[in-house]
């Protein structure tokens, strides 16, 4: 469950970047390196409310990395695999031994669930100035669930929910120093709302997200820059039946500054009643080398050069529950932006922690 770009991760990863990007060139124009520090908060994966993982990121590839080029597909072929604007396609892949049961989440009206999630992000930035490396400090976020009801008819539950808390926490005197300007700018998050339904196979329909009453304006851009993360807060199961083993993959199309196609791959490793524990691995490649406007300075015209981004997982949920129960977490990403000339490469490697929240 680790869905890069277009999570909540992701928005805020370009908060971390923001709090200490490279500064411009001397002429006054942005490098290619701050470029490629602005243009990865957009295109890194990072992983989504359902993400943890505690293995290293994977060394495999979909078969259809074979058609890109440093991790770039060319013109039109992202297309022939899904087309933007379609929903995720899943592949039941190995159904696994016996015995099999379709697996379904059952979500009774009043289930309550809360859960503070801690990312530790590592910035590595290089260009033609000297490499810069950045560990920022500890982010933690405390979201907090609940069903109010459940459809008749195709089992909907409706799910209400606040984050409730977002911390940063120090980790040295380095990181301290970038403590203060992030909170200010994470503060906006505090007391966002959302609504959705989620169907038995763990899909959701119809996600509002809103900011607080009392919260700026400029919290409003943020919150829907989260909107993809909680579109994907648990595992998607398959409708067939299932045993232990089964393998299944989510092929989906993310929006946003980079166009990614992503292969979400999740393996049935253990379960006892209503919880199950799935192993996860995630590889993207860009859809085409463009940047959309946005992640840039205006007027600034770059593209993707190369692009890496794995991930990989294991996750402990309930299919009584609305958020994983707990996990680790690990994903990296390596970009490289061509720019005014010159290139800029950026890396990150992202930690996450999950827990119940008390």
């Amino acid at each position: 469950m680790l869905r890069p770009t277009r999570t909540v991760l992701g928005a805020l990863i370009g908060l971390f970047v923001a709090a200490c990007a490279p500064s411009a060139a001397p002429s006054g124009e942005p490098s290619a390196q701050a470029l490629a520090s602005q243009a990865v908060a957009p295109a890194a994966p990072a992983p989504s409310i359902a993400a943890s993982a505690s293995s290293p990121a994977p060394r495999t590839l979909p078969a259809e990395a074979a058609r890109a080029e440093r991790g770039v597909f060319p013109e039109g072929v992202a297309d022939t695999i899904l087309k933007r604007g379609e929903p995720p396609r899943i592949q039941l892949d190995d159904p696994g031994r016996e015995p099999r049961e379709a697996l379904v989440y059952a979500l009774a009206p009043s289930t309550t669930q809360s859960v503070t999630m801690r990312m530790d992000l590592a910035l590595s930035v290089a260009g033609e100035s000297s490499p810069t490396t950045v560990q920022f400090p500890t982010m933690a976020l405390t979201l907090a669930l609940s069903t109010s009801s459940r459809d008749a008819v195709g089992g909907d539950a409706l799910v209400e929910g606040t984050l409730r808390e977002v911390r940063i926490e120090p980790r040295d005197e380095r990181s301290r120093a970038l403590a203060a300007p992030l909170e200010r700018q994470l503060r906006a998050l505090r007391g966002a709302r959302l609504v959705y339904r989620m169907s038995p196979q763990g899909r959701a329909r119809g996600l509002e997200l809103t900011p607080a009453t009392d919260a700026p304006t400029e919290a409003a851009d943020l919150i829907a820059r989260m909107k993809g993360s909680f579109e994907s807060m648990v595992a998607p199961l398959p409708d067939a039946p299932i045993g232990l083993g089964a393998r299944w993959t989510v092929i989906s199309r993310t929006g946003g500054h980079a166009d990614l196609v992503q292969w979400t791959t999740y393996t049935l490793r253990a379960r006892e009643g209503s919880r199950f524990t799935v192993d996860t691995e995630v590889a993207q490649i860009a859809a085409g080398q463009t940047v959309a406007g946005g992640a840039l300075p205006p007027g600034t015209e770059a593209t993707i050069a190369s692009f890496d981004a794995r991930g990989s997982a294991t996750t402990t949920l309930d299919l009584r529950g609305l958020l994983p129960e707990r996990g680790q977490g690990s994903v990296d990403t390596s970009m490289t932006i061509r720019a005014l000339g010159s290139l800029g490469e950026t890396k990150t490697h992202v930690t996450i922690a999950f827990e119940p929240a008390h």
